[in-house]
């Protein structure tokens, strides 16, 4: 019985004796999960008001232009994003890749552009950001006319990982 004893108290002291400084941190970050990846868009969907509660969403990836559909993000830090045309270009003269900038705002709000903490810069795209699970992130980017600013359109990216 002593010997159980004395080697619980063993155990237990070889446990506590670990300092958890030598552990290594892991980062698990968002900007971690998005990043070395590329992201394709795997659906779209519009909401034509999404001030008025009877709107519903409409899948419209079936009808968007296959050189949008095609475009990857690649995440190349935890501020860098590439945006790559892929297979297919909406216009022979567009680069085949764009560099970006990008920052992600209270984990919620995801803005890419060229300086995305500058307010004046329109940003190549930005909206309210939700990582759905590790290969999927959504992207709601809402727009409004200068003319009719009470109509905001809420236009869904869901963006999952790719291997291409």
């Amino acid at each position: 019985m002593k010997k159980i004893i004395f080697g619980a108290l063993a155990i237990c002291t070889l446990f506590a004796s670990c300092d958890t400084k030598d552990i290594p941190k892991i980062d698990v970050s968002i900007e971690k999960a998005l990043m070395d990846q590329k992201w394709k868009i795997a659906k779209l969907e519009v909401n034509p008001d999404i001030n008025q509660p009877g709107n519903s969403w409409n899948n419209v990836g079936a009808s968007t232009d296959p050189c949008i559909m095609d475009n990857r993000l690649i995440f190349t830090s935890k501020f860098d994003v590439v945006m790559d045309e892929h297979y297919r270009k909406c216009s022979e003269t567009d680069p085949q890749t764009r560099d970006f900038k990008y920052a992600l705002f209270n984990d919620n709000y995801l803005k890419i552009g060229n300086d995305p903490y500058n307010e004046t810069d329109p940003g190549y795209m930005s909206g309210d950001f939700k990582l759905v699970d590790i290969n999927t992130f959504t992207l709601d980017v809402h727009t409004s006319s200068p003319t009719v600013p009470d109509v905001v359109t809420s236009t869904k990216y869901t963006f999952t990982k790719t291997k291409n």
